[in-house]
């Protein structure tokens, strides 16, 4: 009835792959309740596996789905439409602006519901970035809000992806600031397949970036200038998010969101004692085949 490949890692980089053909407790899993009891399922199964010390297992990779953009001067605030599909979505928010005085996101919501803040930098000389994200985004078109503590020149850009974790999306974030050339940010990923998005933002100076340009635009005429850029980095580690431009202040704000279940690690010794089956409660209106 169904196929399922499932890929234990062990600490050695060992990989031991296991087809399960027509195994209908396992396919009951996945009928009722695809996250949380396929999560169960795998865990038990990397028990009857005698995986030691640790597993992972990969099911999807996070991926681009949609972005669109916002920019404008003279407002603190900004409604504008994003259209999100797919499953298991997240949305990120990435806010580049400069306002005199170091203006600040009050809130992001998406559909009404709150984005969370996740990172800032905060230039000396005003020129600011935000990240905000939001995990199982409602689907379809809805607007996005973004609300500041003042008047700013802005450049936002609302990206989503499909893949995501929907229980710990975010990884790892960090921000930065300068004045001089060829700004750059440095970020170690956790796991493999996560997805990483860095806003650069730059008084009245063009930019570009050595990842995927996810939007690269200034906030009117002779404004200040703002670039997203991401990259899915296949192998969990170091990466580094660089933009190349001539002197003048700017910002950097990078993080780094997970696969859904991209990775769950137990400490399972060798000695653990294998299940003799698959334990799961799917809900009562699984209807296994």
């Amino acid at each position: 009835d169904a196929v399922t490949r499932v890929t234990f890692k062990n600490s050695g980089a060992i990989r031991v792959e296991r087809e399960f053909f027509t195994l209908r407790a396992f396919v009951r899993f996945c009928v009722s309740n695809p996250l949380n009891l396929f999560a169960q399922g795998a865990e038990q199964l990397a028990l009857q596996a005698g995986v030691s010390p640790q597993f992972a297992y990969q099911v999807g990779a996070i991926a681009f789905d949609a972005v669109i953009t916002n920019n404008g001067t003279g407002a603190s605030s900004a409604t504008f439409s994003h259209t999100t599909t797919g499953s298991n979505r997240l949305l990120a928010v990435a806010s580049g602006h400069y306002s005199g005085v170091n203006g600040t996101v009050s809130s992001i919501t998406y559909a009404a519901a709150s984005l969370t803040f996740i990172t800032k930098s905060a230039n000396t000389s005003f020129t600011d970035t935000e990240l905000w994200y939001l995990m199982a985004p409602a689907s379809g078109a809805n607007d996005v809000v973004v609300t500041y503590d003042k008047n700013v020149e802005r450049v936002i850009g609302a990206i989503s992806y499909t893949g995501a974790s929907q229980t710990a999306a975010l990884d790892t974030s960090s921000s930065t600031e300068g004045g001089t050339a060829n700004g750059s940010i440095n970020l170690t990923t956790a796991l493999d397949n996560e997805a990483v998005l860095s806003v650069f933002h730059i008084y009245n100076i063009s930019v570009t970036g050595n990842k995927t340009s996810r939007w690269n635009l200034a906030a009117g005429a002779g404004l200040s200038n703002g670039m997203g850029q991401d990259e899915i980095k296949a192998t969990a580690g170091a990466t580094t998010h660089s933009f190349t431009h001539t002197a003048e202040q700017w910002g950097i704000s990078i993080a780094a969101f997970k696969s859904v279940m991209s990775s769950i690690s137990s400490s399972i010794s060798s000695s653990a004692s294998p299940s003799t089956s698959i334990s799961c409660s799917p809900s009562s209106s699984a209807s296994p085949s």
